[in-house]
């Protein structure tokens, strides 16, 4: 692939499912993605404080927004909450209202994505304090880490783990805990998950030393990182965004204290733990953002904070493709592109037009969720 090529790109003319308008501008909202659609979970916007208790689709073939009509326990704090993606259901943590640090969460709550429909968890054992800020992985057998976060005035490293099927919490204590914080990034694989940056009320967190948590041997490890050979090591930022594709961390975004906000864009090999200053920058610098990937290696970056003066928020959403897309999904995004009727057709006639099953269902999975 041309580096060149894989740009940030705006996702122009984003047409509207039934009649409904565009996602408003946000921060401190959370995005996870699937083979189709990326969903975005809360955020809020500074002016009338208003806060979204809602889950957008965007539907990454159609490109297309369209607002689940959710029914059931709607989470009420849904600025700074965790969120992750398990099969067909949104799983969500914690977060805060208005006025922050005054309306913490400690629930869980999950969406079934085939319904629609929003429930909550009666959890036992060691529930962790109302918090937000907090991150989340999953441990691939039925079990939540929880790390860090904030009450508002008081930062923490503490360490969750949730059982999914006997919804009975456990606290992990464990030597060399990084220092507490809040709004720090974590990625995950089979083994342990892994935490980059994050913050206190005054101080930004460097990223020349990355901490571990071993799943199976409920212990933390420190790795010293290598600068980039050209632009040393990212600035110490809080409310950057990271997502991570393969055995890599995609960095970007954040602020400096009430000082600067950046478009910058890095990548973190976990193999070796070598930071590079990619050439990328994002169109737009924000803060409390979101960033995902499909698992087909396409980027999305949407909202966040423009300015540290004003409440102006984005609701812009931007792409790009990390990786050279396999011939099939190329192929898919070109007849999608040239042949737009496409997207209106039911899975049957797809079918009959040849297209592959794993694409037919792709198309109307989105279709069915709405």
């Amino acid at each position: 692939m041309d580096e060149k090529t894989n740009v940030f790109n705006r996702v122009h003319h984003v047409a509207l499912r039934g009649g409904c308008k565009l996602p408003h501008a946000r921060s401190g909202h959370r995005s996870v993605a699937n083979q189709s659609a990326v969903f975005v979970f809360g955020g809020y916007h500074g002016d009338g404080q208003k806060l979204f208790r809602e889950v957008w689709q965007f539907d990454v073939y159609r490109e297309e927004w369209d607002l689940l009509k959710c029914t059931g326990d709607v989470p009420t704090s849904v600025a700074s909450s965790s969120v992750l993606l398990s099969g067909d259901l949104l799983i969500t943590f914690g977060g805060s209202g208005v006025p922050f640090g005054y309306t913490n969460s400690n629930d869980i709550h999950i969406l079934s994505m085939k319904r629609n429909h929003w429930s909550s968890l009666q959890c036992t054992g060691d529930i962790p304090e109302p918090k937000y800020g907090t991150s989340a992985a999953l441990t691939g057998c039925g079990q939540i880490v929880l790390f860090g976060g904030t009450s508002g005035s008081l930062f923490n490293s503490d360490v969750h783990l949730l059982d999914l099927r006997t919804q009975l919490y456990r606290q992990i204590r464990a030597k060399g805990a990084p220092q507490p914080r809040y709004r720090h990034e974590v990625v995950w694989d089979e083994e342990c998950f892994y935490t980059i940056g994050g913050c206190t009320l005054q101080e930004d967190f460097s990223f020349d030393i990355i901490h571990s948590f071993d799943y199976e041997m409920m212990t933390w490890q420190s790795h010293h990182c290598s600068p980039c050979a050209s632009d040393g090591f990212p600035a110490p930022r809080r409310f950057h965004s990271c997502a991570k594709y393969g055995t890599a961390v995609y960095m970007c975004g954040g602020t400096t204290f009430l000082d600067h906000i950046y478009d910058d864009f890095w990548r973190l090999d976990l193999t070796n733990f070598q930071w590079v200053k990619l050439w990328q920058t994002l169109p737009t610098p924000v803060f409390f953002h979101s960033s995902t990937f499909t698992p087909a290696g396409c980027l999305y970056v949407f909202g966040g904070c423009k300015s540290l003066i004003t409440t102006e928020r984005s609701d812009q959403i931007f792409k790009t493709w990390l990786v050279l897309p396999k011939l099939s999904e190329f192929s898919w995004m070109q007849l999608l592109k040239h042949f737009p009727a496409v997207k209106t057709l039911p899975a049957d006639k797809l079918l009959l037009l040849g297209v592959p099953p794993v694409f037919a269902q792709r198309l109307n999975t989105t279709t069915a969720a709405s």
